[in-house]
């Protein structure tokens, strides 16, 4: 959503004006946007136009919505055809495959990291990588440089030990300086139904992650006004286990449970000083900060606006 001709960074690049922003913003709150009716409508349409079963990738290639909102809603894409198409019954995509699926889907191809996905895109047609060819090709698409603690997160990350419990697969195996396929995606990679959909997955996360990285600095693994949840942000810091849980902060606006990333941040000195909070005497620390770079004035704009 943008002001004139200046678009607010992001995935939206229409151009709008104050009282159409006030009557989308309204229409957000009374309506939730991934609503079967209109998730199916959409499916319909774009599935007239190709006269097939589309894709994740065919939504952004004819400029449909976002189809993460179909993962986010049924969990993975191949979830929801069951639901529009009667015919669609695949006996080689069991419980198995399924769970598999959904983990890929919703964890690791959600493009708010692209290490993860171009391991796996790697791993899937050689059964094996190391650190080298995971880097060379992490710079040749995206410029940028596979980092000490990303690699050594990977082996957690695939398989879903950072999730924990019953999430926690055999994906990969780590070797001494490599890793390779593990017993459970080897299983699981026998149905051609789910590697149809996990490379379909996969090439929507490196499509949109790219996009994403056109439109923002990357910073320490974050790309500046890009989205991050609360799990995203314990994930790309690599830490062993998802900790929403001790993550708090405040939200002013109805978009979600999402926050923009805005940059690094540094206390400015001498800022520092303790009170209290209103009308208590429970203690609190005050200070000021400064951001690594000015925000971009459609930023600052839109912000300005959700605070009216």
């Amino acid at each position: 959503l943008s002001s004139g001709s200046n678009t607010i960074p992001g995935t939206s690049t229409i151009n709008f004006d104050v009282i159409t922003k006030e009557r989308i913003f309204k229409a957000i709150d009374q309506a939730n946007m991934s609503l079967m009716a209109d998730l199916k409508k959409d499916y319909q349409l774009l599935r007239y136009q190709l006269g097939r079963i589309p894709m994740m990738q065919d939504f952004g290639d004819h400029g449909y919505r976002d189809p993460m909102l179909y993962v986010e809603k049924y969990k993975s894409y191949a979830n929801f055809l069951p639901l529009v198409e009667n015919s669609w019954v695949r006996e080689d995509f069991g419980p198995h495959e399924k769970r598999l699926l959904e983990l890929f889907s919703s964890e690791i191809n959600n493009a708010k990291r692209i290490t993860e996905s171009l391991a796996l895109s790697l791993l899937l047609q050689q059964g094996s990588l190391d650190r080298k060819s995971l880097n060379s090709l992490l710079k040749q698409d995206y410029g940028l440089s596979l980092q000490q603690g990303d690699w050594e997160a990977l082996p957690n990350q695939l398989n879903f030990g950072f999730l924990g419990g019953e999430n926690t697969f055999r994906n990969v195996q780590k070797e001494v300086e490599s890793l390779r396929l593990g017993p459970d995606l080897a299983k699981a990679l026998r149905s051609p139904t789910f590697m149809d959909f996990l490379n379909d997955s996969l090439g929507y996360a490196q499509r949109t992650y790219r996009k994403a990285l056109a439109q923002g600095d990357w910073v320490g693994g974050f790309i500046r006004y890009q989205k991050y949840g609360r799990k995203d942000v314990c994930r790309l810091l690599n830490w062993p286990k998802d900790m929403t849980n001790t993550l708090f902060g405040y939200r002013t606006d109805s978009e979600g449970r999402d926050f923009y990333y805005m940059g690094d941040l540094e206390v400015v000195e001498g800022s520092v000083h303790q009170s209290t909070m209103p009308d208590t005497t429970i203690p609190v620390v005050n200070f000021e900060f400064s951001l690594d770079a000015p925000v971009d004035p459609s930023m600052l704009e839109y912000l300005d606006y959700q605070r009216t």
